[in-house]
């Protein structure tokens, strides 16, 4: 297994909020005197810090949108769980994730599959990363679509507070391939940077995109083989929950 040194910023993590429209972070001041530690990490740990992949599949876009599949993964450890929204979903939100309700059931590819309702499904989520105490969050796009939904839905049900309680901070990975691939056609770029393409173009593999499982674990192994860092691991990565 690849396992690199990195150094990590631990005392100046910034909130997703200051993220711009763009997707980029504006570095909000330190919290605290900066601490660089240096750390270890693979696919599974950052130092002593668990990475806990994970994805949401939704209703539509808005921060305040029903989920329809939570997923997450820890090396071969996951969590996959449908939900059967309050909301309708969207005819686009359909399209890309193959998931319709009818009579007030969940089907996936116009099959049943099993689901529950917001509430258990985020409770079990907390139970998954119980296990792996303050992880750090790791998906693509995080900061301005998933930890935001994430974070609406735990205040909702009061959660919110317990959940945090067990997180030490986010990783997102869009900010990492842009800092590590140009966009473009030549050799060594990549044409956008949505994460089917990036699988695409870096691992030359397809997969079942918007099923939130098969992301996570696409994800995971984008990371590992492509994604881990030669230089410094700052504070404009990692990001407080």
């Amino acid at each position: 297994m690849l396992i690199v040194v990195v150094i990590v910023l631990i005392g100046a993590l910034h909130d997703p909020s200051s993220s711009s429209k763009n997707g980029q972070h504006n570095i909000s001041p330190a919290l605290t005197t900066p601490d660089y530690t240096a750390v270890i990490y693979n696919d599974k740990t950052l130092g002593n810090i668990p990475l806990v992949f994970f994805d949401l599949e939704t209703c539509g876009f808005g921060k305040t949108v029903g989920m329809t599949q939570i997923s997450a993964s820890v090396g071969a450890h996951q969590y996959n769980q449908y939900i059967l929204p309050n909301s309708s979903i969207t005819p686009g939100a359909s399209r890309v994730t193959k998931l319709t309700i009818a009579n007030d059931t969940l089907l996936y590819k116009g099959r049943p599959v099993p689901s529950t309702d917001t509430a258990s499904a985020l409770v079990g989520f907390i139970e998954f990363i119980k296990a792996y105490n303050k992880s750090i969050l790791v998906g693509h796009n995080i900061a301005k679509f998933d930890i935001p939904i994430l974070k609406h839905h735990l205040q909702t049900h009061n959660l919110l507070e317990e959940f945090s309680n067990y997180i030490h901070g986010c990783l997102d990975t869009l900010l990492i391939c842009k800092s590590k691939y140009e966009k473009g056609t030549l050799p060594g770029q990549v044409p956008d940077y949505k994460q089917p393409t990036l699988v695409a173009t870096l691992l030359g593999s397809t997969y079942e995109a918007h099923n939130a499982m098969d992301d996570v674990k696409s994800l995971q192994e984008l990371y590992r083989t492509k994604l881990d860092m030669d230089a410094e691991l700052t504070e404009e990565y990692i990001f407080i929950f």
